[in-house]
């Protein structure tokens, strides 16, 4: 089941990486020139939400949802709880995503680091680790097959 959640985690995180590093190199190398003209305040406003949202506010309503949908359950399912995992694990990297465009509308420093830091968060916090994992199914009560 692990490794089943950790491929759902590396296929979104190895993309936004990638596309990092190349940013960076293209513009370390001068490809890229994304400009002095910084992005109106109301995109850098909607980017920090966004960030913000996708790394804190909708996992933990997702979490909240799962748990108030099994709470009658004496036990769940594995196949329930994987696919929770993964959709939590979807919710949450939607975050790293928003430093690309963070990148591209080149938004003031206050709201580029804070849309950083939601998605390194986003990438640590919701990392599929044994110890995670199994804490959660303690949790959830979830049948060991």
């Amino acid at each position: 089941m692990r490794k089943e959640i950790l491929k759902t985690y590396l296929k979104l995180l190895v993309p936004v990486t990638t596309i990092l590093i190349l940013f960076y190199l293209g513009r370390l190398v001068g490809i890229f020139d994304f400009g002095n003209n910084q992005a109106n305040r109301l995109i850098s406003i909607i980017l920090f939400i966004l960030a913000a949202s996708f790394s804190i506010a909708f996992p933990i309503l997702y979490r909240t949802w799962f748990a108030n949908k099994i709470r009658n359950q004496n036990e769940t399912f594995s196949n329930q709880f994987e696919r929770f995992e993964k959709n939590l694990i979807i919710i949450a990297m939607i975050s790293p995503y928003f430093i690309l465009f963070a990148i591209l509308f080149n938004i003031p420093a206050f709201y580029f680091a804070s849309v950083v830091l939601f998605g390194f968060y986003s990438v640590y916090y919701y990392y599929p680790s044994e110890k995670r994992i199994g804490f959660e199914k303690k949790i959830f009560r979830v049948r060991q097959d």
